[in-house]
């Protein structure tokens, strides 16, 4: 899946997607993240747990307790 210019709100809004891309996006959210995202603000309770290869491209994390147990992930600027 690829997502450009998307704002969402959601509990759990990433939670099984995989080897997706998410462009100019602004998410407030908890969950897993499996996905590349660039350009985007990315803020929320517990972003990223135990997730397995994030990439934030050009991006800003934002959130409590964010990428715990997380195995893989870079940030690219």
């Amino acid at each position: 899946m690829t997502f450009d210019h998307v704002e969402m709100k959601e509990k759990y809004s990433f939670q099984l997607i995989v080897d997706s891309v998410f462009g100019y996006c602004v998410f407030d959210t908890k969950g897993v993240l499996n996905v590349t995202v660039k350009n985007c603000i990315v803020k929320g309770e517990y972003l990223a747990w135990y997730s397995d290869g994030l990439t934030v491209e050009n991006g800003k994390i934002i959130g409590t307790q964010p990428l715990c147990y997380c195995k893989y992930w870079q940030s690219i600027n």
